[in-house]
């Protein structure tokens, strides 16, 4: 749908002269862009109320709803601690004979590391004399789910790493033994002396894993389950033996189970999508053929909640025409238009899928006060109020009239008419600003400005500038040429830019172009539709009129299909298995 509201401070609006009564120089009307819409019906749950015509199902279906997916997990890396740096430190005055905590990197670091203000290195050796334990601790008591990720590098016969405290239980020791890495006495040889690896314990509930870089690591004869963790090590709680050597860096503490992709991305920095959508807690792992499912090998629960919303009314103003606005199907539909400022209005127009309503009105609203109501005309499945087709008002009290800052329009329905819901596509207003007919009024500039600032804001400094121009003589108020940047953007070199884009992407839209180009978005609108003539049909951009390529290949192809007719008859327009088109085919073989 495209916006149609119309809005602009450009536009002339009538002047009235001192010694006459008559009006000069209407001008002409422009988009009035709405501030914001508001709608009361006298039914407002959101499918309750539009039950007769439409379910969780069909309302996606017919434009009227969307589906909104929450994510079922996290959407950001959980809280994060820096052991070596938030922990409480046992160390010996933090640097002792053989345990050195140093702020900075280490020599030769890992390929992948992130950034962090608290990038510190641990390093623990047993070639000094009066080794004391070298290790640190959390202060307070872990929580049942949570991750331990850190980076290792080792020469070790023997030296245990981390030691995990279980609650009621024995505690765990995490050891390098050469190439291998154990848990206690079960060892994997996942390790290179002296070559850095990525190492995450991963905790969930009671569950509980180990990770040598992306890979989940199988301890012969190690069973990781009905284990609790009270609190970790980090370092050595033993006296390392003589020329023992390790170095853990970036050791990172996160307070809740990280996901298996999220651990391959902390150990090769590649971005993932999934990562805007994590799994749930204890379910680490999109399944491979279902990346809306997660799973922990065992069973599986649902990535997204997904809930099924109807439009706001504001996409009656939107650029889409695959959104539509469905109203309650009871009772009289009230909404109403914040236009922002005064405006003469020229035109409303409403453009329903629906059937329409019995009657429809709209009343003008001017600082508070309601002016006539005034009834629209529907001819076919369009139903506006022109009011640029009456007569140009000769008193003030009839432009008053013509004037509003609020549009209220009410929808009616027959007392005997069933229950259906209203469904507009597309809503149209166009008008001129007010303050130029304030000014011909004879009313003071210091009023025209306190009375613009008071009901319309920021907008004031700009109208009181006008004035001044008008004193001087000005009547029009379009832009007038000057030196610099031209001052609009509707020239020939951006309708070119504009159509090139439009060619490489038919569904491109009009803040896609803007962004693109640095034209502003309402300077695209009136490329696309003024002056190339395309409108949306299925969210596609097509010409209004067929160029003398496209009429070409028009002909081109319908002599293609005559032949093909008379060759093979009605057989060309069959279609086959799961929707196949001959004749589609044969097209795209040609």
């Amino acid at each position: 749908m495209r916006l149609a509201v119309l809005l602009s401070l450009s536009v002339g609006l009538v002047m009235l002269k001192k010694a006459r009564t008559e009006f000069l120089s209407p001008g002409s009307f422009r988009n009035v862009v709405i501030q914001g819409i508001t709608v009361t019906q006298t039914c407002a749950d959101e499918f309750l109320c539009r039950s007769s015509s439409f379910n969780a199902t069909n309302c996606v279906s017919q434009g009227v709803c969307a589906v909104e997916q929450e994510c079922n997990g996290r959407i950001d890396f959980p809280g994060l601690e820096h052991p070596l740096r938030d922990w409480q430190a046992t160390l010996n005055g933090q640097n002792a004979p053989g345990c050195t905590l140093v702020n900075k990197t280490p020599d030769n670091p890992p390929s992948v590391t992130f950034a962090t203000t608290a990038g510190r290195t641990l390093i623990v050796n047993g070639s000094a004399t009066n080794l004391n334990p070298c290790f640190t601790q959390r202060s307070e008591p872990l929580n049942s789910s949570f991750s331990l990720v850190f980076w290792l590098r080792a020469d070790c016969k023997n030296c245990s790493v981390l030691e995990i405290h279980q609650r009621g239980g024995e505690s765990l020791y995490l050891r390098v033994v050469g190439d291998s890495l154990c848990v206690n006495t079960d060892c994997s040889a996942i390790l290179q002396t002296n070559q850095w690896i990525l190492i995450t314990l991963w905790a969930s509930v009671n569950e509980f894993a180990i990770y040598g870089g992306e890979n989940r690591i199988n301890f012969p004869g190690s069973a990781f389950h009905d284990i609790s963790v009270e609190n970790l090590y980090i370092g050595s709680s033993e006296i390392i033996p003589m020329a023992d050597f390790f170095e853990l860096f970036d050791v990172r503490f996160y307070t809740d189970a990280l996901s298996s992709r999220e651990i391959l991305y902390l150990k090769n920095g590649l971005p993932d999508p999934s990562l805007n959508c994590r799994c749930p807690s204890g379910y680490p792992d999109i399944v491979s053929s279902d990346d809306t499912l997660c799973t922990d090998d065992v069973s599986t629960v649902a990535r997204y909640n997904s809930s099924v919303h109807f439009y706001l009314p504001e996409v009656m103003i939107d650029e889409r025409e695959d959104t539509l606005w469905a109203s309650s199907d009871q009772g009289v539909v009230t909404f109403t238009l914040d236009l922002g400022r005064s405006f003469q209005i020229g035109l409303i127009s409403l453009l329903f899928t629906s059937s329409l309503p019995s009657r429809i009105e709209s009343t003008f609203v001017s600082s508070g006060r309601d002016n006539q109501a005034r009834q629209f005309v529907c001819s076919g499945s369009n139903c506006t109020i022109d009011i640029t087709q009456e007569n140009a008002p000769n008193t003030i009290e009839e432009y008053r009239q013509l004037t509003a800052d609020t549009l209220k329009i009410s929808m009616h329905r027959d007392s005997g008419s069933g229950l259906e819901s209203f469904v507009i596509s597309e809503l149209v207003v166009t008008g001129r600003a007010v303050v130029r007919f304030l000014f011909a009024k004879g009313t003071k500039r210091s009023v025209i400005y306190r009375e613009i600032v008071e009901n319309y804001g920021e907008h004031g400094e700009q109208d009181y500038q006008w004035c001044s121009w008008f004193k001087d003589g000005r009547t029009s108020l379009q832009d007038e040429p000057r030196s610099g940047r031209p001052n609009t953007a509707n020239n020939d070199w951006n309708t070119a830019r504009v159509d090139e884009l439009i060619k490489v992407d038919r569904r491109v839209k009009l803040k896609e172009m803007s962004l693109k180009l640095d034209i502003p978005k309402a300077n695209v609108y009136e490329i696309v539709h003024d002056k190339l003539g395309y409108r949306k049909v299925s969210a596609r951009w097509v010409p209004k009129m067929m160029s003398d390529e496209h009429k070409c290949q028009r002909v081109e192809i319908s002599q293609i299909l005559l032949y093909w007719c008379q060759q093979e008859g009605d057989e060309i327009v069959d279609v086959g298995p799961g929707g196949d088109h001959r004749a589609r085919n044969k097209l795209l073989e040609h």
